[in-house]
């Protein structure tokens, strides 16, 4: 994979594409609070890392809607992996993570020079990826575009079955749904715990985009 998406894009060592998204669900009778999003309705907060073929790589579907996608992922077993050194390559990711040595976003502001522009427009074509494949899995799986009238556990559960079954779809080169507008959260990465370690991975994934824009665009 790492190839095809450095032919295609430019991008070296990146193994995949990560975004989250909000999959409505009735208000819980326990915790309700957690499941408001900043929508301000009742959800699931949906994490999930694609490749180039829209493939799901990985994906977690037990987190309320309150919580930052960023959250999701530092939280699992696989930020663990990342950051130990243990899976090698990089991924991409929007405003809402944090930049590390093995996940990269654009460049924020407008005093760019030509080499970061190019970055910029080679992150955003391929984190595309991830949000086109939302899109595919809720038009293959209409109810996740309603809201799931079950627990959160169960509704957990059935947006696992719903990935799963997406990834046997696309192995089968099925041909996709109509086309309808992924809902988007502007999100940002706000989280302020472990100030000094944050700052510390914050410099180190900075530094890793500047190296790129400067070897490769």
């Amino acid at each position: 994979m790492q190839t095809r998406v450095f032919q295609k894009f430019g991008l070296p060592a990146v193994v995949g594409a990560i975004d989250g998204t909000h999959v409505k669900i009735l208000a819980p009778s326990e915790r309700e609070w957690q499941y408001v999003n900043r929508k301000d309705y009742h959800s699931i907060n949906v994490g999930a890392i694609v490749d180039d073929e829209y493939r799901f790589l990985w994906f977690s579907s037990r987190w309320p809607g309150r919580s930052h996608d960023s959250r999701v992922f530092r939280e699992s077993d696989l930020h663990q992996r990342f950051a130990s050194g243990q899976i090698q390559g990089r991924l991409v990711g929007d405003s809402a993570y944090r930049a590390e040595s093995f996940l990269i976003k654009i460049f924020a502001g407008s005093n760019l020079d030509q080499q970061q522009r190019n970055y910029n427009k080679a992150i955003c074509k391929f984190r595309s990826c991830v949000e086109q494949s939302f899109g595919q899995l809720k038009r293959q799986f209409h109810a996740l575009h309603a809201t799931l009238r079950y627990s959160p556990e169960r509704a957990s559960k059935l947006i696992a079955t719903a990935i799963c079954l997406r990834n046997v779809a696309v192995g089968l080169f099925e041909p996709d749904f109509g086309e309808e507008e992924e809902e988007y959260f502007e999100d940002y990465d706000s989280d302020v715990e472990q100030e000094g370690m944050e700052e510390y991975a914050r410099c180190s994934g900075r530094r890793t985009m500047e190296v790129i824009a400067r070897n490769y665009f």
